[in-house]
C-alpha cells in the first residue's frame, strides 16, 4: 500500500453501531429449542440408515487385479 501511496492498515472502532433487531427476530431461535448433538467424521446419516446402499460403485477389473487387498484395505465403505 505504501508504493502507491496508500494509507496503510488500521482497525476503526465503531461508536453506537445498532444491530437491526427486526430482522434479528425473524430468524429467532429459542435457547431450549436448540439441542448440541455430535456428527462422526466421514459418516453421514444416510449411510448408517441406509448400510446396504452407497453412492460408489467399485468396479475391479478381473484381468488387472492381483489379489493384494489393497482395495479392500483402502475402500472407506467397506463394501469389498
Amino acid at each position: 500500500l505504501r508504493r502507491y501511496g496508500e494509507p496503510g492498515w488500521s482497525f476503526k472502532h465503531v461508536v453506537g453501531a445498532e444491530i437491526n433487531a427486526s430482522r434479528r427476530t425473524l430468524f429467532h431461535v429459542p435457547r431450549d429449542a436448540i439441542t448440541p448433538c455430535a456428527v462422526e467424521p466421514g459418516k453421514r446419516r444416510l449411510r448408517q440408515a441406509f448400510s446396504a446402499f452407497s453412492e460408489c460403485v467399485p468396479e475391479i477389473s478381473p484381468q488387472e487385479c492381483r489379489m493384494c487387498g489393497a482395495c479392500w484395505r483402502s475402500c472407506p465403505e467397506n463394501v469389498i
